[in-house]
């Protein structure tokens, strides 16, 4: 849903909103159209394609994160958000379903309608005016992604599960022995 993105960057840029800057991170087959749609556009940039490590300071200098995905999207926990909220960043997010459950009951961030320019603009003017509130969902998200979902949180769960699994099976194997 990056045209959405675009189109927000070019509505809040003729509203001449200040204190909001985009920055597209990658590249893919709707660049060159997605450069020409912003070209002009003083609040909008594109990096192309970056590292791990250029991702990292990236997210480190951003107030705000955009999971941006078409409404026929069929993923329902992409990785992006996840670094998101690693990064301490609230989420703003197009994706129904099991992400837009977890922003709004954990109050990570905002679900805006996917291709609806005025719900993702609103969404920015809002945030814009309740800075607190923006820092808030940050570090809410900072602290469900270390409590639920940290390499040292899911490690130790997925390694139980497997010998679970394991556990089970042996007891199988003897039942039929």
């Amino acid at each position: 849903d990056l045209e959405t993105v675009v189109r927000a960057a070019k509505v809040l840029n003729s509203l001449g909103v200040k204190g909001v800057q985009f920055l597209l991170v990658g590249d893919g087959d709707q660049g060159v159209a997605l450069r020409t749609m912003a070209r002009g556009l003083n609040n909008l940039k594109f990096s192309g394609w970056l590292d791990q490590s250029s991702i990292h300071a990236v997210l480190c200098v951003s107030s705000v994160a955009i999971a941006a995905y078409h409404e026929r999207a069929t993923q329902t926990l992409p990785y992006k958000p996840f670094e998101y909220m690693a990064a301490g960043l609230p989420i703003l997010s197009s994706l129904k379903g099991e992400l837009s459950d977890l922003i709004e009951t954990e109050k990570i961030g905002a679900y805006y309608r996917s291709g609806d320019v005025n719900s993702l603009v609103s969404i920015i003017q809002w945030l814009l005016a309740h800075p607190e509130a923006r820092l808030q969902m940050g570090e809410r998200s900072r602290r469900l992604f270390n409590e639920q979902f940290s390499a040292e949180v899911i490690f130790p769960r997925a390694v139980k599960h497997l010998e679970n699994i394991v556990a089970a099976s042996k007891g199988l194997g003897k039942q039929y022995a």
